[in-house]
């Protein structure tokens, strides 16, 4: 079932089919019970359906949802293609997003554990989708120890360094760190917008089923978290957060307006 926030009193708009009648909620029926109220006689909205307060609930997203679709695309688009490659371990664009589906995955059930844990605080939004180009959050967590946005990589059996800015993935170099860094910015932007005060936001590269993680040299505001390590490390960090922000900072990040 698709969830849908809490609106404000009084403001609930129902869209069942009685926009097609040029009913609204509040109007009599033909009993005259306050049901419905009738909209212009042309049939046009009095506002627009984006004004409208009722939004889709970004809690109810899957871990790795987004990679998911794009694999299925990618093997729709080119069937034989994803086929043979993943007989043969070759490399395709249908591969890459199904194993950073399968990482995004693995990081939710680390992250399920950590906010069903008695009294944790800790909440969790998968696969926000941010903008109008494709860009994509693969889990926000929110909780006593901050607001992070994670940034799964998952390269298994790889082995991976990092001094500051320079990450290598068997020497390959990627730009994970400055992605992840731009990623969380962007999410303190918005959310600062969206609840009214100050939202700081700390990204984090977070790799899955690497052999060997070796970071030299810290990035300066991002951190490289073993997923592994991941629950230890979030409830050690020190509590900046009381109850109150995390629930209106939750709230805001629920919301796909928050986002667009």
């Amino acid at each position: 079932m698709t969830h849908r926030l809490p609106t404000r009193p009084g403001r609930t708009r129902h869209f069942d089919g009685a926009h097609q009648q040029g009913l609204w909620n509040g109007a009599p029926d033909a009993k005259g019970e306050p049901v419905s109220e009738r909209l212009d006689p042309d049939g046009l909205f009095a506002e627009s359906v984006a004004a409208i307060d009722v939004e889709l609930d970004l809690a109810e997203n899957r871990p790795g949802q987004a990679a998911r679709q794009r694999a299925k695309e990618e093997r729709a688009a080119h069937p034989a293609k994803s086929f043979f490659a993943r007989l043969l371990l070759v490399h395709t664009d249908e591969r890459a997003w199904r194993l950073g589906a399968d990482g995004e995955e693995a990081v939710g059930r680390v992250l399920q554990r950590l906010v069903t844990t008695r009294r944790s605080g800790w909440r969790v939004i998968h696969s926000i989708r941010v903008g109008t180009r494709g860009s994509d959050i693969d889990h926000l967590v929110v909780g006593p120890g901050g607001v992070f946005t994670l940034n799964t990589k998952h390269h298994p059996g790889a082995r991976i360094w990092v001094r500051g800015d320079t990450l290598l993935v068997n020497g390959a170099r990627q730009p994970y760190v400055r992605n992840s860094r731009h990623e969380a910015e962007r999410a303190s932007r918005l959310l600062t917008a969206a609840c009214g005060f100050p939202v700081g936001v700390t990204g984090v590269v977070l790799t899955v089923n690497a052999s060997d993680v070796v970071v030299k040299q810290a990035p300066v505001g991002v951190h490289v978290v073993n997923r592994r390590r991941l629950a230890r490390w979030l409830r050690a960090r020190s509590h900046v957060l009381d109850a109150d922000s995390i629930d209106r900072i939750y709230d805001a990040a629920r919301r796909p307006a928050t986002w667009s």
